[in-house]
């Protein structure tokens, strides 16, 4: 007999969503090049549905289903709407994504430094492939991604040794005195011999060195999708939260025409990891399900608690693309309200942002926020 639902996390999603396989080619990602993911979770809706049409009338919203994208406009409402969730202890889980530092940790994950069965993962080798990973984002030219891209789209011997070559070419060529250049170019070596060596005994070895892809509902392939790894990431992050204990937890998603079986796989997948789950490493998570939470999905026009979600995501994405591209032109509201998400995170819970993205931005996004915030935000 199911329990009753002593909490619901409300789960939308901002910046394409599609598959990074079938980007633009000049990693410009359609003028989106972050994804944020959000997570919300309320006890009660009745609390929202209180103080809301307050929020409304101080700020004059006036459009029925509360969008980001149309409120962009109101950072003040914003700001609000973030105190309430604060002020009420609503736990949130907040993944800010990269689009172009995904890549390059695509790359470094299922190729450069694969996992290896009965290898535990842990915080050196996360801390390895970050600097990397950097190390490519700031570097390595398009030729590189664009490689590793059709790799993904036309998975087959011929692209994927043209994909390592590009490395190794990169990483010779590339004058560096921390000696990345070389370790990018010692593992792209090791791999492709790696490589040649299954090649002679299985003729589909290049699937063990690319990301495993889900096929869409159409049946094509798809490689490389942020808000899956991301909503996973999520999963583990309540999970932690809720010391494991999710079977009176419920995770309602905003709908998902496209990828809604595919998340729904996944889910299942994470959730059975078993003693496989100790080789998974992500800081604040935890991948070790004891019991599970339904996923559901629903139109955001019918629920409050997916509209908050929305907000959070849309606002995360946009003031993280506005400030690292022009950060003068960002309102002290909108400083206050990343500022707040930040106090409020507790990362040991697992509540707060995770910021998929090279150390530098991470660093700017907190400093920023931190040193403009309380000015003008009455």
């Amino acid at each position: 007999m199911q329990e009753p639902i002593r909490i619901s996390y409300y789960i939308d999603e901002s910046g394409n969503t599609g598959d990074l396989a079938r980007y633009d080619g000049l990693l410009g990602f359609g003028d989106q090049p972050y994804f944020s993911l959000a997570a919300v979770g309320i006890p009660d809706i009745a609390l929202v549905e209180e103080v809301l049409p307050a929020l409304r009338r101080k700020h004059r919203v006036r459009i029925q289903e509360l969008k980001s994208s149309a409120l962009s406009d109101k950072p003040g409402f914003i700001l609000d709407v973030v105190r309430l969730i604060c002020d009420h202890d609503l736990p949130y889980f907040i993944e800010i994504v990269d689009k172009k530092f995904f890549l390059c940790m695509g790359i470094l994950t299922f190729q450069l430094l694969r996992p290896f069965e009965g290898s535990p993962e842990g915080p050196r080798t996360a801390y390895v492939r970050n600097e990397l990973a950097e190390f490519l984002y700031r570097n390595a030219p398009a030729e590189v991604f664009d490689a590793f891209v059709a790799a993904c789209n036309t998975p087959e011997d011929s692209t994927l040794r043209a994909e390592f070559q590009t490395l190794l070419n990169f990483s010779r060529s590339t004058q560096d005195e921390t000696g990345r250049a070389q370790a990018i170019q010692k593992s792209a070596t090791l791999v492709l011999d790696e490589y040649e060596t299954e090649s002679r005994e299985n003729n589909d070895a290049w699937r063990s060195f690319l990301p495993p892809p889900d096929n869409s509902k159409r049946g094509r392939p798809i490689w490389l999708l942020p808000n899956l790894t991301s909503l996973m990431n999520i999963y583990a992050r309540i999970n932690r939260y809720e010391g494991g204990m999710l079977s009176d937890v419920a995770m309602i998603h905003d709908e998902q025409i496209h990828f809604d079986e595919i998340l729904q796989s996944n889910k299942t997948a994470a959730e059975s990891l078993e003693s496989p789950a100790v080789n998974v490493y992500t800081p604040h998570s935890d991948f070790k399900f004891l019991e599970s939470a339904p996923l559901s999905f629903a139109r955001s026009g019918d629920s409050l608690g997916l509209q908050l979600a929305d907000l959070l995501a849309g606002f995360c994405m946009r003031y993280t693309r506005s400030l690292i591209k022009s950060p003068e032109g960002l309102p002290p509201a909108a400083h206050e309200c990343f500022r707040q998400l930040i106090r409020a995170s507790r990362p040991d819970s697992g509540v707060g942002i995770n910021q998929v993205m090279i150390a530098e931005h991470a660093k700017m996004l907190t400093l920023a926020s931190f040193a403009r915030g309380r000015e003008g935000t009455s």
